[in-house]
């Protein structure tokens, strides 16, 4: 098993972050468009560099970065009933560009984390590696005269309801150390949301649980 403690990267990995946002004109809850950022990719790769380093380093998630902007989109049945929509959340491009570039250093520590039968959030496999392994499986069991049994099971919203103890003290046990434990500690803590629907904005609110939605450590 690999063992994390905190995230390497490099200016040149700050400076290639904003590279898919060339074309992203959507404006983060902080103001920022992803088209913005890609143009001052080589202004603001250093001081994002100082920041992202300093942030690890002393193991806290700057609370610049914990707001986001919720829009509902309506999925089916009666649009009065709260569970009938979809909560589309928006976060900070910069974040964003955070998060990959951790996600990047901390991977090799997280595949080997992961059972190899899982296919969920292992790199370069999928609903569609899984099915094909398990039909496989099954047609070798159809040959050999075996039985096959299988037991499906849908978590309702498991990201939404993730408890932030539990989620650290399983990376604990999983081998990640300080101060990276601090950082994730503080990006899952003290997130908060406020729902906009057109240009009307609800008061802010705490997500006392899960993991954020639209973020790319999820």
């Amino acid at each position: 098993m690999g063992y994390a403690n905190n995230a390497t990267f490099s200016v040149e990995d700050v400076l290639h972050g904003p590279s898919s946002l060339e074309n992203v004109w959507s404006i983060g809850p902080d103001g920022l468009s992803g088209h913005f950022l890609y143009e001052l990719r080589t202004i603001i790769a250093y001081p994002l560099w100082l920041l992202f380093r300093r942030s690890l380093d002393e193991g806290v998630f700057p609370s610049m970065f914990k707001f986001s902007s919720v829009t509902p989109i309506p999925k089916s049945g009666s649009p009065s009933v709260v569970s009938n929509y979809r909560p589309i959340s928006i976060q900070s491009h910069i974040s964003k560009m955070f998060e990959h570039i951790v996600l990047n250093s901390i991977q090799p520590t997280v595949n080997s984390i992961l059972a190899e039968e899982q296919h969920g959030f292992h790199p370069r496999r999928s609903t569609t590696t899984c099915n094909l392994v398990f039909n496989n499986y099954v047609f070798d069991s159809f040959q050999q005269r075996t039985q096959v049994d299988v037991i499906y099971i849908d978590f309702q919203k498991s990201f939404d309801s993730v408890n932030h103890n539990v989620l650290i003290h399983i990376l604990k046990e999983s081998g990640f150390g300080e101060p990276l434990l601090s950082w994730l500690r503080s990006f899952v803590s003290n997130r908060y949301q406020w729902v906009k629907v057109f240009d009307v904005k609800s008061n802010l609110f705490l997500a006392s649980s899960g993991v954020p939605q639209g973020s790319l450590c999820r």
